[in-house]
């Protein structure tokens, strides 16, 4: 029996249209999604949050999904349109098991390898984003995706080690500001690169850019039951209490104060703060359970949202 589709999965429905999943629950039957990718001619082109909105309105409103339980507008995939899901630790194996392997496919084959012996075993690792559905090419990232909460601080750390060792190179200067300017932050270039270079969740090996993205192991899940309520903007001063769960979907900073925690849906806001820091945080109020939290990246984009650590 196949998995459930979790974060870091892709979906390919009945009309090809490429989806990567956002929860690890469905809602109303539909797996909550963003679409990434559209077809043109054998190939997929990568599309961004507006043009997807754009073209799922034009011609395919089916997928337009009110999200009651998050209060937000996103991507729902009918179970019934589901053609293929593509599975990152199936296409890590695939890349592993295949004698005929691109420039690409060898330097993941070399990179997990150097993981795997470090102590992150093969099956706790996937490849995500182009190299998932094979629409990459020489220039593409590669997205390595580890399974489980210990395996994946476990992989930051022997990151860091790489790094400091040179077996594995830091971003360069060129390569943070390309990043920098594909996500457009709320923030400064200097306060984007002062937060990322701590992170150690990105490298280059032999000149190709990785990320490490966190995946919850399929007994670490659990269903959030709450719904949330947005209630308008605020920025606020807070110190984090607890930052266990700073890499997971979404980014979560247990913060003291009236607000019970701040959660972030975009990528930038991930490992942003550790436990003990002070932050500044833009966001959006929401409401469950007679609490209130803030969230960062209520757009993919999250424009004008924003956590930054002070002091």
């Amino acid at each position: 029996m196949k998995p459930r589709p979790r974060p870091r999965d892709f979906i390919q429905t009945k009309e090809n249209l490429i989806f990567a999943v956002v929860s690890y629950f469905p809602e109303s039957d539909k797996i909550l999604s963003f679409l990434r990718y559209v077809p043109e001619g054998s190939k997929f082109k990568k599309v961004n949050t507006k043009q997807a909105g754009e073209i799922l309105k034009d011609k395919f409103r089916e997928y337009l999904f009110y999200s009651k339980k998050f209060d937000a507008h996103l991507h729902g995939i009918p179970l019934k349109n589901i053609k293929k899901i593509f599975y990152p630790q199936e296409r890590l194996r695939e890349i592993l098991d295949s004698c005929k392997r691109d420039d690409i496919e060898e330097k993941i084959l070399k990179l997990t390898g150097i993981f795997n012996e470090k102590g992150i075993p093969f099956n706790k690792m996937g490849i995500s984003g182009s190299v998932l559905i094979k629409n990459h090419n020489k220039n593409s990232d590669i997205d390595l995706a580890i399974y489980g909460t210990k395996n994946f601080r476990k992989a930051r750390k022997i990151l860091e080690k790489l790094i400091t060792s040179g077996e594995v190179l830091e971003l360069n200067n060129e390569q943070w500001k390309e990043n920098y300017d594909r996500r457009k932050p709320a923030i400064s270039y200097d306060e984007f690169l002062r937060h990322e270079k701590r992170k150690y969740n990105k490298g280059i090996i032999d000149g190709t850019k990785f990320d490490l993205l966190f995946v919850k192991d399929t007994n670490e899940i659990k269903k959030d039951t709450k719904n949330y309520k947005k209630k308008g903007k605020i920025k606020v001063i807070a110190e984090v209490i607890d930052d266990k769960f700073s890499y997971d979907y979404p980014a979560r900073y247990k913060i003291k104060g009236e607000f019970s925690e701040v959660a972030s849906f975009t990528h930038t806001y991930v490992g942003q703060a550790k436990k003990g820091e002070v932050i500044e945080v833009s966001g959006i109020i929401e409401e469950y359970d007679g609490k209130k939290r803030i969230v960062v990246g209520t757009t993919r984009e999250a424009g004008g949202e924003y956590i930054v650590v002070r002091g």
